[in-house]
């Protein structure tokens, strides 16, 4: 946690996606930061997983919840106008998944449901760690039938897969999946360093605004 709150002294963000946190209930007391609304999901089965997202507190913002998400690693949320300077498009829907390499089919599906349940008003912008090596995202292609069923679902859902550098090691394995490409702009993959983690980070701007995201 130290050196993400000595990231967000120096990148300022306004929004934060974290996977593969590892938290639990015993982690309550280590994981805000100050000025920011945090939204997390424990992997309570075993160590490993856990997703975290982080909104700046001037951000109007509320959780989103349905049906089906209990049975997927993510949380999502919907931010509106900031209170004060902040400005994001209305109705923007922000969600961190993390679908652990052993997840099956079934775990599969569920998330893509959610896909589909968040991604039908406004903006949506996913992130996390997706754990697919074997797309070539040059061509949207994979010889693995597991990997082409994902490839399917963002393409029937209309989003778009727009992290175009390895993030862990010659894989692109975190992914930001956007419902319009015109969501983003100014990514950097990899101009920082967050702790011993061995995936880079993402950062880039949302809707040539100045709100700023993280995803690790």
């Amino acid at each position: 946690m130290e050196e993400l709150e000595l990231l967000v002294q120096e990148v300022k963000p306004d929004d934060i996606g974290r996977t593969e946190t590892w938290w639990n209930s015993r982690h309550h007391w280590a994981t805000g930061i100050e000025g920011s609304v945090l939204f997390r999901k424990d992997q309570n089965k075993g160590k490993g997983g856990g997703v975290a997202l982080y909104i700046n507190d001037e951000v109007e913002c509320k959780e989103i919840r349905s049906d089906g998400m209990d049975k997927t690693e993510s949380v999502w949320a919907k931010i509106t106008l900031g209170k004060k300077t902040i400005r994001a498009s209305p109705g923007t829907v922000l969600g961190v998944c993390y679908r652990p390499p052993g997840s099956n089919l079934d775990m599969d599906r569920a998330l893509f449901n959610v896909f589909n349940k968040v991604n039908t008003n406004g903006n949506c912008v996913i992130m996390g760690d997706f754990n697919f090596p074997d797309i070539d995202w040059r061509t949207s292609a994979s010889s693995n039938n597991r990997a082409q069923i994902f490839l399917d679902a963002i393409a029937d859902g209309f989003l778009h897969q727009v992290v175009a550098e390895p993030t862990r090691g010659d894989a692109i394995l975190d992914l930001v999946l956007v419902s319009s490409e015109d969501l983003i702009e100014e990514m950097v993959v990899g101009d920082n360093n967050l702790g011993s983690s061995d995936h880079e980070l993402i950062q880039f701007k949302l809707n040539r605004r100045i709100n700023k995201k993280i995803c690790n």
